[in-house]
């Protein structure tokens, strides 16, 4: 399943890094998933690696995707994510 332009757009400076947690539907279980920076105008060519990928479950099912995400700068970014499962 392929995403685009999921969440909230967030503004991240340089150097940081952030964990951004994101959900589909009612917390559903999709599988592998692999998320990285849908990058927003304006565009300031800034770098921003998907540094760990993780995926949490709890008892009830409810399903909780995380990226580690690093602006390896030169500049801020605005994002939110983009990506999709193993094929």
């Amino acid at each position: 399943m392929a995403f685009t332009n999921l969440g909230p757009v967030v503004f991240q400076v340089f150097p940081s890094q952030i964990e951004y947690f994101y959900q589909f539907g009612t917390g559903s279980d999709v599988g592998f998933q692999q998320a990285g920076a849908d990058i927003k105008p304006p565009f300031t060519g800034a770098r921003v690696a998907a540094l760990d990928q993780r995926k949490r479950k709890l008892s009830n099912g409810f399903t909780t995707y995380l990226v580690l995400l690093e602006n390896q700068g030169p500049n801020g970014v605005a994002f939110n994510l983009q990506g999709g499962g193993g094929a």
